[in-house]
């Protein structure tokens, strides 16, 4: 199962929205939490997969990102293509390759 968040701009949303069918054809369930520390946690717990997400800052994934990984997950971040300053991440428990979506 994997969650994609949406953020607020067009281009990220824009973006999002391919990436969310490219991703929901492929696996067996999506979700929306609207929650990336909830999400990361998730991942960290076993309830979800994977996390991707457009256009995210820092603050917003700090404290589930150090869960996540004290859990033995991966955290991939990238500069956003969409806002300048924001990040773009990906965050999966192993079980699914994300590759394809970054």
């Amino acid at each position: 199962m994997v969650t994609c968040g949406f953020s607020k701009s067009e281009e990220a949303i824009l973006a999002s929205f391919e990436r969310y069918k490219r991703i929901s054809l492929a696996v067996k369930k999506t979700r929306m939490l609207g929650s990336a520390a909830l999400a990361l946690a998730y991942i960290a717990c076993g309830r979800l997969d994977a996390y991707v997400e457009e256009q995210i800052s820092e603050w917003d994934v700090a404290a589930g990102r150090l869960i996540l990984e004290g859990a033995g997950g991966t955290f991939i971040e990238q500069p956003s293509r969409t806002h300048e300053g924001k990040m773009f991440i990906v965050a999966t428990n192993g079980k699914i390759d994300m590759n394809p979506y970054l």
